[in-house]
């Protein structure tokens, strides 16, 4: 055995060790739980693909070292702690129920408003796909010279668009809350699921399947976070719609995937295992000596651009661009979330905004008593995505998904605002 085998090994293994104490730790089967199983999934994901014919073949830089394992397993481990601190058989206090509505229609009609068109780029794409052998291919370097760089769309799309993009995440969220109430009507339920099914399909058009990946991570991670309030029967029936998906979006992966690299020397299988299990390998061999920082500009790109910093590119293109040749590694290659960030502000850097980031989310989402405030649930939510989605991709929020972040920081004090007017109301 290689001695970078042995390390990919112990890396499953401290992966393994720790789902296996936080499974006996745990009084139930939680998101954090499934979020630690996906992590010591992509890890023996990540020691097939090193030892693939076609990667050992193709990469010229094959030796991995131990530290990086260690230092990824820490900060991610660090990073999950409110997460796996929360009891998801706790209660949960409900917001207004009539603020809780308003915000569900919003999503609701925004994302019918948009749906004639997204349909009709949708059924075109699929079409192209399927009989073309590189259709998905040709779709993929169209969104990035198009898409990417501001695509021209009708007026009115971008600005119900603009309003459908405000619930992209948190829609989600509310469509859990909403199931988990009784009173909640079957046609707002089906509402809010069709606002998540467009968010879900929206890129499928342009060959783009990664926020399809990325969507249905969420959704199922959130059952798993919201699963033990949900009515019995709900809950029964949110399993079976859960196979379903599962199979929607292998469907459609295994499709893109066929298409964007049939005509490549190597399977569409081997870049299927490459998706999954390369960020684990990109990272150790690369993020902890990259040969410079991107100083912020992939993970706070919006953010650099609204304090007026000078020099920041636009764009995923623009920054590809500005440290093309500079770095060994850029973002079309996956490294988890973790490896974003010691890209952007290096090793030190990025283990003080994580550790920061944790302790800071930790407080914030400390419970009173059995009870947590659902604002609270927010910020928990957020650290959950983050969590989840850059396991096998890269920080989700980067770039113009900076707004997200915004949009879920007004949320929290929208529903922590409605949490203080009714403790206020209850004391008069």
């Amino acid at each position: 055995m290689s001695t970078s085998n042995l390390y990919i090994i112990i890396y499953i293994v401290l992966w393994a060790v720790t789902f296996c104490y936080y499974w006996k730790k745990k009084k139930v089967f939680g998101a954090g739980n499934l979020i630690l199983a996906s992590y010591l999934a992509y890890s023996v994901l990540s020691f097939f693909l090193y030892n693939h014919p076609y990667y050992q073949w193709n990469e010229t830089d094959n030796d991995l070292k131990l530290f990086p394992f260690i230092y990824l397993f820490l900060m991610m481990l660090v990073f999950l702690q409110p997460v796996l601190k929360y009891d998801e058989t706790c209660y949960i206090q409900q917001p207004s129920s009539s603020l809780l509505n308003i915000l569900s229609y919003l999503f609701i009609i925004s994302s019918i408003l948009v749906l004639p068109y997204i349909l009709s780029n949708l059924a075109e794409g699929i079409f192209f796909m399927i009989v073309s052998d590189s259709g998905a291919e040709e779709l993929y370097a169209d969104a990035h010279s198009g898409y990417l760089s501001g695509q021209e769309t009708p007026l009115a799309y971008r600005i119900f668009h603009g309003i459908f993009d405000v619930f992209s995440d948190f829609g989600i969220l509310l469509f859990f809350i909403q199931a988990i109430k009784p009173e909640t009507k079957k046609t707002m339920l089906i509402g809010l699921a069709l606002g998540i099914f467009v968010g879900m399909v929206e890129t499928l058009s342009m060959g783009l399947r990664t926020q399809l990946v990325m969507k249905f991570l969420l959704i199922i991670t959130t059952f798993f976070l919201l699963r033990y309030h949900l009515p019995p029967k709900t809950n029964s029936l949110f399993k079976y719609v859960g196979y379903v998906l599962i199979g929607f979006v292998s469907f459609f992966v295994i499709i893109i995937n066929v298409s964007r690299y049939s005509n490549r020397s190597y399977d569409s299988s081997y870049q299927l295992l490459n998706y999954t299990g390369m960020a684990n390998l990109q990272f150790d061999k690369y993020c902890l000596d990259a040969g410079g920082t991107r100083n912020g500009d992939r993970t706070f790109n919006y953010f650099k651009k609204w304090l007026r910093f000078k020099g920041v590119p636009d764009g995923l293109e623009g920054i590809r661009d500005k440290y093309s040749g500079k770095m060994k590694l850029d973002d079309s290659q996956f490294s988890t979330y973790v490896g974003d960030f010691v890209l952007d502000f290096g090793p030190s850097g990025a283990a003080l905004i994580l550790c920061i980031s944790s302790m800071f989310f930790s407080r914030l989402t400390r419970r009173s008593g059995n009870q947590i405030l659902f604002h609270q649930l927010i910020l928990l939510f957020f650290v959950m995505s983050v969590c989840v989605q850059g396991g096998m991709y890269l920080f989700y929020y980067s770039v113009f998904r900076n707004y997200y972040i915004v949009y879920l920081i007004m949320f929290y004090f929208i529903f922590k605002m409605d949490y203080n007017i009714k403790v206020k109301n209850k004391a008069i």
